[in-house]
C-alpha cells in the first residue's frame, strides 16, 4: 500500500471539542521514525493510514495529512474569522 521509506511527517488534526474551536486547530505531529513506524503498520493490516490512527485515538481526528507542514491557524479578534498564516508546503 504505502512505500513508508517515503514517508517523513504525519500531522493528525483534531476535530473540534468545544465551542469556538475550529477543527485542525489541536495537531500532533509525528516524527519521521513514529510516521515509519504507522506506516509500516497500517501495510501490515492493509489499512490506510488514517484509518489506524482512527481506530486508536481517544479524541476524534478530524484528518491526517502525509508529508505536508501546515501553517498555523491565527485567529483575528475583531471579526473572529482564522486563516493559515502561510500556504501549506510539502517537504
Amino acid at each position: 500500500m504505502y512505500n513508508c521509506d517515503k514517508i517523513k511527517r504525519i500531522t493528525i488534526l483534531y476535530a473540534s471539542t468545544s465551542p469556538g474551536q475550529y477543527a485542525g486547530e489541536e495537531r500532533e505531529i509525528l516524527d519521521e521514525q513514529q510516521s515509519k513506524a504507522i506506516c509500516e503498520e497500517a501495510n501490515q493490516f492493509q489499512i490506510s493510514i488514517e484509518s489506524l490512527l482512527k481506530a486508536r485515538s481517544r479524541k476524534s481526528i478530524e484528518a491526517v495529512v502525509i508529508n505536508t507542514v501546515l501553517a498555523p491557524i491565527v485567529h483575528t479578534e475583531k471579526s473572529g474569522e482564522h486563516h493559515e498564516s502561510k500556504a501549506a508546503s510539502a517537504e
